[in-house]
């Protein structure tokens, strides 16, 4: 006897893909200067956005900051 064989009757009467993500809200310290991002995961892949202390650095420094956490250079989940 096949070991799957008592399964030959299962049968699938639902399927649907369910995404399971995760968001790290991050803050962080540079310069002297506070800030929060979040990091979130989604069918697409990952997302960062700000949600605070932006308006600190300029755009090329935000990008800067943003690629950087990226990388994988850094712990996200550190604490």
């Amino acid at each position: 006897m096949n070991e799957y064989e008592k399964f030959e009757d299962l049968e699938i009467t639902d399927s649907r893909e369910v995404w399971w993500a995760t968001t790290l809200e991050i803050n962080c310290e540079w310069k002297g200067k506070k800030f929060t991002v979040r990091d979130a995961e989604n069918s697409k892949g990952r997302d960062f956005f700000w949600i605070e202390g932006e308006e600190q650095f300029t755009s090329e420094e935000q990008d800067e900051i943003m690629e950087y956490l990226w990388s994988g250079e850094i712990d996200l989940s550190a604490g």
